[in-house]
């Protein structure tokens, strides 16, 4: 019995039983936020019983009839298909609205805390505070947050943590704090600054609170003692400046009128390899997001994929893009930022919800002007085991309606070819690989501008399979959209144009949003890559990732899958970054991993994913010539013609580098075990035939030190910083004091 048959026969269920299907929904949906979010395959299973109980047998009947998406979306709104879903997500919802009172009392026993210096116990009071206190986001005003801020920057300046001091001070003041009390969050403020050496902005701020002290209620007795406070300050400012002019004449030797000369010979290493958060390479104009040396092909085998134009050496930067969309889980909410999606000890909370934070007021004004105003009314849905097509829900908040009725031509006609060269046979007949398709379609889909990561017409042209698309699938896509609709409508998003609740017809302008999430919906299912953030790293189980998040990549998506990838990838932030994990040869497919690497999943389980997940038969190298598990790898096959004494050199090269990486681990000099091991593929491909442990090693190696250097990191994980390796060539002396040194690099 196929799928929508079995939902007939669930037909004619009586409300009372309804009741109990959502009542047992929204129990497997605070289970599986305990875990993670609920897996496609139980979410849609879940859909479809309970859609299958609300709607009778003879209108999924009529459903399974209809033909077209607009079909298919006015039959569920007329008849409230959305419901079921509606009513279980409602059962497990969490409270969002914000509690100005809670917010007081939290304040109040964070206050007793840090007077007897309990840092700890008055830091997390003040963050429930915050996270309780409201303020009206069109003026930012809100008195309650701004005390707690206040609060919450004493406590901060206390244990020296004099950035995040900072941030709360500057938000206490923006958030309305009392005028007669601003002069000590100014002199708070100005003193984080003098520890940060930051003096003639902290003088400002001084002479800021003496103005303010004008409107205290300070009797003159303590009006004077903080006017001789701030007073001081000011003065050993000026005279520590006064000194620092004086310092600097001596240095360039205008005194003498000679230049000082340095008394050594140092190095002074480049500060970018310590201080850049991510790392540059030349770039394809043609796809902004992707290395020079990487296009974009079409055949009617691979579809589009990534191909390189010229040899690529393993260890080399292949692609840095930023997700077109992205989600952060539920279960991260409260610890991570929801627009760049680091972690946060210390939340800067939302205007309006107590369940989204961030991590500045920066990206609190990001998301709320890109996104989440029309989020706040839908909390119960992102937090909830539907949280999956949130991320389409997004998609659409960032952007207003009227962007999408403007460009209704991007949105009119789908290409799955889009952006994709066809096959020079001329350019093909010196690739090294040899690997051409004979029967590559000859006509180019080219777009004349350049393939951007942000744009709504490429990211419409992803792939979607939807030849393949079963009718229970139609029914989960039409109801989740509906849902995602009403959503919209309560957060008013269609303003004016919204149509009436009791009328169940929608609005023009809703229909059209409604197909457009439909095909979103679809386009979500096969193009979501997971954020994810580094946890743990020991050398023997090398690094260890944790889920936090999804995003579709336009750019990243169009790469097909490996079960023995030759790349690697990792996050900073949002953003996603490859490289290149084998030397590749011009003409040669570069491929991704769907989280089915052969190393550690068998080849039954990864054909099962692929395929109900992806819907394609991986004929990758791994699963075509049957290679072994990882741990199951005893065999060494070397190469014909190679002698025993260049496999024995490869063995010893191979002992020296993991010795020499045990160190270089040890202190943070990252990108130099990055180029000693993708250096050592070379000399290993010339010596072993594949699979091989070797290989192994070194993709795990890259991919290790790739998250060390760039990816994010857990509030947990034990891990040298990143540092530069020409630290040791700073002084010609061998008597040099590297670990004061190393220290003196952390300062």
């Amino acid at each position: 019995m196929d799928q929508l048959g079995a939902l007939g026969n669930l037909g004619n269920m009586s409300e009372e039983k309804l009741l109990m299907l959502a009542n047992q929904l929204a129990g497997q949906q605070m289970a599986a936020q305990g875990e993670n979010q609920m897996n496609e395959e139980q979410m849609n299973a879940s859909v479809q019983q309970l859609i299958g109980s609300f709607l009778k047998t003879e209108n999924i009947k009529k459903f399974s009839a209809l033909e077209t998406a607009e079909e298919r979306l006015k039959f569920i709104y007329k008849l409230e298909g959305y419901y079921p879903l509606l009513r279980s997500i409602r059962i497990s919802a969490k409270k969002t609205d914000k509690d100005d009172v809670y917010s007081r009392q939290m304040r109040d026993a964070g206050n007793s805390a840090f007077s007897i210096i309990n840092d700890e116990e008055a830091l997390d009071c003040y963050n429930k505070a915050l996270l309780a206190a409201s303020a009206d986001p069109r003026d930012e005003q809100g008195e309650d947050m701004a005390l707690a801020f206040a609060n919450r920057s004493a406590v901060l300046y206390r244990q020296e943590r004099y950035q995040e001091c900072l941030r709360d001070t500057s938000l206490a003041l923006k958030s309305g704090y009392p005028q007669h009390l601003r002069y000590k969050i100014l002199q708070r403020h100005a003193k984080a600054l003098c520890d940060l050496g930051k003096f003639e902005e902290a003088k400002e701020h001084f002479k800021q609170a003496l103005q303010s002290l004008e409107k205290s209620k300070l009797n003159a007795d303590q009006r004077k003692k903080i006017e001789t406070e701030v007073k001081a300050a000011i003065d050993a400012i000026n005279i520590k400046s006064g000194l620092e002019t004086a310092l600097k004449k001596m240095e360039n030797g205008s005194e003498n009128g000679h230049d000082v000369k340095s008394d050594d010979n140092t190095v002074i290493p480049d500060k970018s390899l310590t201080t850049s958060k991510e790392p540059n390479f030349e770039r394809n104009f043609k796809f902004p997001a992707l290395h020079r040396a990487v296009t974009i092909k079409y055949d009617r085998e691979r579809g589009r994929h990534a191909v390189a134009m010229e040899t690529i050496k393993a260890g080399t930067y292949l692609a840095l893009e930023e997700p077109i969309t992205k989600f952060l889980w539920d279960e991260k909410i409260l610890n991570h930022c929801t627009f760049c999606l680091v972690p946060v000890e210390t939340p800067v909370p939302c205007y309006t919800c107590n369940t989204l934070i961030f991590c500045s007021y920066e990206c609190r004004k990001s998301a709320w002007d890109n996104f989440h105003q029309y989020e706040c009314k839908a909390l119960d849905g992102l937090t909830s085991a539907y949280q999956n097509i949130f991320l389409t829900y997004r998609i659409i908040a960032q952007k207003p309606l009227k962007y999408f009725t403007s460009h209704k031509e991007l949105f009119s006609k789908y290409d799955y070819h889009r952006g994709a060269g066809c096959y020079n046979y001329e350019y093909e007949s010196d690739s090294e690989s040899g690997e051409t398709e004979p029967e590559s379609e000859d006509e180019s889909h080219e777009i004349d501008a350049p393939y951007r990561s942000e744009d709504y017409d490429n990211l419409y042209n992803l792939v979607t399979h939807s030849k393949l698309t079963s009718n229970a699938d139609h029914l989960a896509y039409a109801t989740s959209a509906c849902l995602l609709i009403y959503y919209l409508k309560i957060n008013n998003y269609f303003g004016c144009s919204a149509s009436r609740e009791q009328e169940r017809e929608l609005s023009d302008e809703e229909l059209f949003i409604g197909k457009l999430i439909y095909h979103m919906l679809e386009i979500q299912q096969f193009n979501c890559y997971d954020i994810m953030e580094a946890t743990k790293f020991t050398e023997e189980k090398g690094i260890e990732l944790d889920t936090i998040g999804c995003g579709i990549y336009p750019s990243l998506a169009l790469f097909n899958h490996s079960c023995c990838p030759n790349t690697t990838r990792c996050n900073i932030g949002s953003k996603c970054l490859v490289i290149a994990t084998n030397d590749i040869k011009k003409g040669q497919e570069i491929t991704l991993n769907y989280n089915v690497h052969f190393q550690d999943k068998l080849i039954a389980s990864r054909k099962k994913y692929l395929t109900s997940h992806f819907r394609f038969d991986c004929t990758c190298p791994a699963c075509t010539l049957q290679w072994p598990m990882g741990e199951f790898m005893t065999k060494t096959a070397i190469k014909k013609g190679v002698q025993q004494k260049s496999y024995q050199h490869v063995k010893k090269m191979f002992a020296t580098k993991c010795k020499l990486t045990t160190v270089d681990l040890s202190v943070g000099h990252y990108d130099r075990v990055l180029t000693m091991w993708a250096n050592y593929y070379p000399e290993v491909f010339k010596v072993l035939e594949k699979p091989n442990k070797c290989y192994l090693k070194i993709e795990n190696r890259i991919k290790d030190v790739l998250w060390l250097r760039w990816g994010n990191r857990g509030l947990k994980l034990q891990a040298p910083k990143p540092r530069d390796h020409r630290i040791n060539q700073r002084r010609s002396s061998s008597n040099a004091n590297i670990p004061q040194m190393l220290n003196e690099e952390e300062e």
